[in-house]
């Protein structure tokens, strides 16, 4: 290889002809290079893969997001682990309503560019197509649309684009002050409106003709709709005091739910729309799980006096809450009713367990134990019951699903 260099130089005789070629053929191997990387940040999922009983779990080892290794496939029959390879910005993919599409960025020249895929990642192809950075794609909740931010005219933009036919437009109706670079975009279970929340504003956009109006303007923590779609419950900071309100969406009005201390909120609505849940307490370690009747106004504590009770989810058809709880010194996966009744312990095990997560049909729970490791907790599976408990995966971080197919 040395000696080929050699001759080469001296068969031109022409130091600068050397640099300028020199000068290209790096450039061109820098590209290569890109591009290479580019190709295999693009790869799907390798392995075959039945369609059902397949988890897709996001791990976030880090307070600032997750690389897109430690996004994986869990095949809860065989136990086997398949990562995702698709975004090279470290964004996991975005899942469609159904389960069977995906949505993720990469990064391509200036900015980010969006692509779709089959679930797997098979078929990747580019929806958003422009030089400027493009990020946060929301699907529809029909799967036909996605939203998305962009920076094509400078200002960060809400746009709206067709997946099947690639036709972008902007959400907005005329020019308005740009969007803050973090915010939260939430379509409407009807498709009819957009919940954007930049941390300073609560906007609700029209699909249709893109008005949009405020509904709040302060620090807002967390929004969620009702499943009906006609409500909007979200909690806000006001000085150093935290408050749960609803916004009614026809009505066009708010009003106050809970001033009392509210911790980790995130209100969670029940299947019919009917009841919100949420933590509150007189402290952190003595907190409750809280059930608001949208009817009567009325909250009613479904766990006082324990200790602290937190992260309750809906069962599916709304007639259970699961929770986490360390009314036994450490923390523990508890089932009740929907009416506080009936509470049992499922976990049932000396280590920390949290995190529950009800499967889509309720017959099972995951969840996050520390029983084989306190370094390294496993992400476990239960039935409801509380039986056939089992690990699935090892993980190092908070965890989310992102996707359950059974």
């Amino acid at each position: 290889m040395v000696t080929a260099r050699i001759l080469f130089y001296h068969s031109i005789m022409n130091r600068k002809l050397v640099r300028f070629i020199g000068k290209w053929f790096l450039a061109l191997s820098a590209m290569a290079v890109v591009l290479s990387l580019f190709i295999l940040s693009m790869r799907p999922v390798g392995a075959v893969l039945p369609r059902n009983d397949l988890i897709v779990l996001q791990v976030e080892g880090d307070p600032f997001g997750t690389s897109a290794e430690n996004v994986f496939i869990v095949d809860t029959r065989t136990l086997r682990t398949y990562p995702y390879h698709l975004s090279n910005t470290g964004h996991a993919p975005v899942f469609s309503p159904d389960g069977e599409h995906l949505a993720f960025i990469t990064l391509e020249g200036a900015g980010g560019e969006i692509y779709v895929a089959d679930w797997t990642g098979r078929n990747a192809r580019n929806i958003s197509n422009h030089s400027a950075d493009d990020a946060a794609p929301v699907w529809s909740p029909g799967g036909k649309h996605i939203a998305f931010v962009s920076r094509r005219d400078r200002n960060r933009e809400l746009f709206i684009a067709d997946v099947e036919t690639g036709e972008v437009r902007r959400a907005f109706a005329n020019d308005t002050a740009p969007l803050l670079l973090f915010l939260d975009v939430q379509w409407s279970p009807d498709g009819r409106y957009i919940l954007i929340n930049d941390r300073a504003t609560l906007t609700l956009v029209d699909v249709a003709n893109g008005e949009r109006r405020t509904i709040d303007r302060v620090d807002v923590l967390s929004a969620a709709w009702s499943p009906d779609g006609a409500q909007i419950a979200y909690g806000v900071m006001r000085g150093a005091a935290m408050q749960l309100l609803v916004a009614d969406v026809a009505a066009d009005s708010v009003r106050g739910l809970d001033t009392r201390l509210l911790v980790g909120l995130s209100p969670r609505w029940s299947p019919d729309s009917k009841a919100l849940l949420y933590v509150a307490g007189t402290t952190v370690n003595s907190a409750d799980i809280f059930s608001m009747d949208m009817d009567e106004n009325f909250a009613h504590n479904l766990t006082s006096g324990g200790l602290s009770d937190i992260m309750p989810a809906w069962s599916p058809d709304g007639t259970k809450i699961v929770f986490a709880s360390m009314r036994d010194n450490q923390w523990e996966i508890y089932r009740m009713n929907a009416d506080g009744t009936n509470t049992v312990n499922l976990s049932n095990h000396p280590a920390h367990e949290s995190n529950p997560v009800w499967s889509p049909d309720g017959k099972q729970i995951l969840f996050v134990s520390a029983r084989e490791s306190s370094l390294r907790p496993g992400v476990y599976l239960m039935n409801a019951d509380g039986s056939h408990q089992r690990r699935i995966a090892q993980v190092e971080g908070a965890v989310t699903v992102r996707m359950w197919r059974q």
